[in-house]
């Protein structure tokens, strides 16, 4: 298999050095980078650096800014920014062949309908992972916590050969991976846990565990997360309140200081992936018809924060 990773940050930092790491020993697969500017470079001289419980340098098979002309993959795991899945799936789409399969990993819950309406003729798997991890040099990346597991699978729950080989190259490498017949549920899940605190940690500018530990934030947060089991439901993700309190649950035994990455974002000047968690949430609730007020009513205050943060530092 050739097998491409687009966008080595945290999350393709992560998957690309354990594939990498793995198959430029055995070769039984080829491991491509796809990673621009200073970052890329980096890699590409001197190796991806991957620092967890355990640190090491890994080269992939070759990197490139853009791929070669003659470059076409049977794999390809995007791990871009969101703003970028749809620009990159047409620019990629030039190297792939009619039975490429396309993952998405990326945050948020409609990645693989994205993706295929760019690619409606390609097989796409939708997915998710735990992970914290995040590029602090050019050609490294630092797993700061998570356990790395990956699910994914095909919307349609119909499990194909291909993606039980999938698999088979996740574990071979050493990556944690589950292959779900039901990823939609899978997807909400983790969104339940990522969506309210990505607001409440962002417009309160507190990290996870202090937040959860005040009373009138708490109640807030479980608004947020029963808005969101409400408009999972629609999209036939099996989510209760069984779920909420995991996800609560979850908060407590994170480190007290965790923050998350649209907070850190917001607060360095930088644009956030709004459209991801709270906007999504208040657009597609218009959308279907149901009443979401809690992220309505916070929205309209962080984008005020954002304002301030972003545009006038």
């Amino acid at each position: 298999m050739n097998i491409a990773v687009i966008g080595i940050g945290g999350i393709g930092g992560y998957i690309g050095a354990y594939l990498a790491k793995h198959y430029t020993k055995t070769n039984e697969h080829t491991i491509t980078f796809i990673q621009r500017g200073v970052h890329g470079e980096t890699i590409a001289n001197q190796g991806l650096t991957f620092i967890a419980k355990q640190t090491f340098i890994t080269h992939p098979h070759a990197i490139y800014s853009t791929p070669l002309e003659n470059n076409i993959f049977d794999i390809v795991f995007f791990c871009v920014k969101s703003k970028d899945l749809e620009s990159t799936a047409r620019d990629f789409s030039n190297h792939m062949h009619a039975n490429t399969v396309c993952i998405s990993l990326l945050n948020g819950v409609n990645n693989a309908k994205r993706l295929e309406t760019v690619l409606p003729h390609h097989r796409i798997l939708d997915g998710c992972i735990y992970v914290s991890a995040a590029i602090t040099a050019p050609g490294v990346v630092t797993q700061k916590g998570g356990s790395g597991l990956i699910y994914f699978g095909p919307t349609n729950k119909k499990i194909r050969d291909i993606d039980t080989q999938i698999f088979s190259i996740l574990q071979q490498a050493s990556i944690k991976s589950e292959l779900s017949t039901d990823i939609t549920t899978e997807v909400w899940r983790k969104y339940l846990f990522i969506c309210p605190f990505a607001t409440m940690t962002s417009l309160y500018n507190l990290p996870i565990g202090v937040l959860i530990r005040k009373p009138e934030l708490f109640n807030q947060t479980q608004s947020l997360m029963q808005e969101i089991v409400n408009l999972a439901t629609i999209h036939k993700a099996h989510l209760t309140t069984n779920d909420i309190d995991s996800a609560i649950e979850l908060a407590f035994k994170i480190p007290e200081q965790t923050p998350t990455s649209m907070q850190l974002d917001i607060y360095a000047g930088k644009q956030p992936e709004l459209e991801v968690f709270t906007q999504y949430v208040v657009s597609e609730s218009k959308t279907l018809g149901i009443d979401c007020p809690t992220h309505s009513m916070l929205l309209s205050l962080l984008k005020d924060v954002i304002k301030k943060q972003v545009y006038h530092g």
